[in-house]
């Protein structure tokens, strides 16, 4: 299982205690220190820690804090308009590639993403597009928010495009939903922000 921008760690934490093998990737000095402190009171489990971000290219990002959740960290590149009021400014960051780690997840069994970064999604799909047009990850957890995503640049029907070109499928209630959902549905419907779930449809054949 990969979980892309882990907080503190609840989702790694809860699949590493069923068995799974967990790659966490999180940008955040605050996060990571209460991951690292978690990490130290479950050794036992197979969880790796990568402190970077993702993104679709490789260099330094202006890195923001929620005012209101110190835990809730935004990149922006040379952006200066338009960004939220809640938000500050705490420093710079370098963003790396999810492609530099495919090499390493297409020899595992990738049974899961979840991916939840303010946003960016689209973009850190686009650095590792390969992920799931090539390996096709059985399922994506993925918190869609259609403004955040407009911010970093990505059309939000064209991003869920791309997954149904693949072959997914999406639900609003979970992977054991079988009442798929269209993209305009999803578009028309949640305007803010949805827990999307994303299913490989030969999986389920």
């Amino acid at each position: 299982m990969i979980d892309i921008g882990s907080n503190v760690g609840w989702y790694t934490f809860i699949f590493g205690k069923y068995g799974y093998n967990v790659i966490s990737f999180e940008l955040s000095d605050v996060n990571n220190y209460i991951l690292n402190k978690n990490y130290c009171l479950n050794k036992e489990l197979n969880i790796t820690l990568i402190k970077k971000g993702l993104y679709d290219t490789e260099k330094e990002f202006d890195f923001y804090i929620s005012k209101e959740n110190i835990g809730d960290g935004w990149v922006f590149c040379n952006k200066t308009e338009n960004i939220p009021n809640h938000l500050k400014k705490t420093g710079v960051t370098q963003l790396t590639l999810l492609s530099k780690y495919i090499p390493f997840l297409s020899n595992k069994n990738l049974a899961l993403i979840k991916i939840d970064v303010e946003g960016s999604e689209g973009k850190v799909f686009e650095g590792g597009f390969e992920i799931i047009s090539k390996y096709h990850v059985p399922f994506i957890f993925m918190e869609f928010t259609p403004e955040s995503l407009k911010k970093h640049g990505i059309n939000p029907e064209n991003f869920l495009k791309l997954f149904e070109k693949y072959g997914y499928k999406f639900s609003t209630i979970s992977f054991y939903d079988r009442n798929f959902v269209s993209i305009d549905y999803i578009i028309q419907k949640y305007k803010r922000i949805i827990n999307l779930y994303i299913i490989y449809s030969k999986f389920i054949e």
